[in-house]
């Protein structure tokens, strides 16, 4: 399996060629395809940042930051085409991205090996669970692309929290209700240390507990450094309702965080 700086400037370009375009539509189609453009190359950078902290090779560096740059691709036609970030009422966007990088030959030129490892992680990377029967070099990289890509969803949500008004961007919320209360079956899947199922989130509550829940879903020491430092649970639960079984849920999460083992 060979992939070279050469490959990666080349699949590099590519993406640039692709998206560069796309910017200039009108919007909300021009500022939503900016939002995920700016996702993923802070994605690229906390995928970087974690390969160092694994002491990956060059090699293995560059595959991983190849699938962070091309982790999202369809999302790009996705919001074109659907006008929503919300899978439900769309289509899988880790699918649609396999679809066109095939259509658009992203990876034309690659070693077949390479481009069939890059693929399998694509369209795995949105799973609720990565799936055992993966191949291991699969399940790695899917790991590293998972925890670089909730730390910048956490980025985003938390920012727009922090500072929006009354009101949800639908592009961030994938057109939720911002509604009162939240789900019994989210509220018992945080309490049990479960990942929150997207398909038993109703409204914006139930999305952000779906965020907490992500931190039994991390993968490394330094993706938890990062969570901590960065305040996120802290920040989620300050916008989600003042009840005494949210506050019991955020002290109980708190008290846990340290004990994960990573």
């Amino acid at each position: 399996m060979t992939f070279t700086d050469a490959d990666y400037i080349v699949i590099s370009r590519r993406f640039d060629d692709y998206v560069t375009p796309l910017l200039q539509l009108p919007d909300p189609v021009g500022k939503n395809i900016l939002l995920k453009r700016d996702h993923t190359r802070r994605v690229l950078e906390n995928a970087n940042e974690l390969c160092v902290h694994l002491k990956l090779s060059p090699e293995q560096a560059r595959i991983a930051a190849a699938a962070a740059l091309y982790h999202d691709i369809g999302r790009f036609p996705q919001f074109i085409r659907f006008r929503t970030f919300a899978d439900s009422k769309s289509a899988d966007h880790s699918l649609l991205g396999v679809d066109v990088i095939g259509e658009e030959h992203f990876f034309a030129g690659l070693d077949p090996a390479v481009a069939s490892l890059l693929l399998a992680a694509i369209a795995n990377h949105s799973r609720l669970v990565i799936p055992d029967s993966l191949p291991g070099n699969v399940r790695m990289l899917l790991r590293i692309l998972r925890d670089a890509d909730k730390l910048d969803i956490l980025h985003v949500v938390t920012e727009y929290y922090r500072t929006s008004k009354k009101g949800v961007d639908s592009s961030i919320a994938l057109d939720l209700p911002d509604t009162p209360g939240v789900s019994r079956n989210v509220m018992r899947s945080v309490r049990e240390e479960r990942l929150v199922n997207i398909a038993d989130v109703r409204n914006v509550n139930d999305f952000k507990l779906l965020q907490v829940s992500w931190v039994y879903d991390l993968n490394f020491s330094w993706t938890k450094e990062r969570l901590i430092e960065r305040d996120y649970l802290t920040l989620l639960f300050e916008h989600l309702p003042d009840t005494p079984g949210l506050r019991e849920l955020a002290s109980r999460i708190r008290a846990r965080i340290s004990d994960i083992s990573i």
